[in-house]
């Protein structure tokens, strides 16, 4: 995928520590109406590792979505058409929640600045 790439990580107390990590890449910059494909790899001490996972996703144009899989990559296809929204700098981010045990924790969290003109 050609555009932004960001990383991003958050240390989850309590637990042998982990390096977990979240590489966010996206097809942007786009134009007013066109489709924003955003693409989320979640890695484990460096990492592709099947599990249970939960993707939220949310940008600051108030866009949400929460993805589940038992793979550790997501996709999120967002549009900003112009009769909606102006031209500028938006953000994009995607939390991970991992199954542990009985319930999902959070474990990794990452951001994108990414532009639409």
């Amino acid at each position: 995928m050609i555009g932004r790439v960001a990383t991003g990580a958050v240390c989850h107390e309590g637990r042998a520590p982990n390096n977990y990590e979240i590489k966010i890449s996206s097809n942007t910059p786009a134009v007013l109406g066109s489709q924003v494909i955003f693409k989320a790899d979640f890695y484990t001490d460096g990492k592709l590792v099947e599990g249970n996972y939960k993707f939220y996703w949310e940008d600051n144009a108030n866009h949400r979505s929460v993805n589940q899989s038992s793979q550790p990559q997501s996709e999120w296809t967002v549009s900003y058409p112009s009769d909606r929204y102006p031209p500028g700098n938006y953000e994009v981010q995607v939390e991970v929640q991992k199954w542990e045990f009985v319930l999902y924790i959070t474990v990794a969290s990452a951001r994108l600045q990414f532009n639409v003109t």
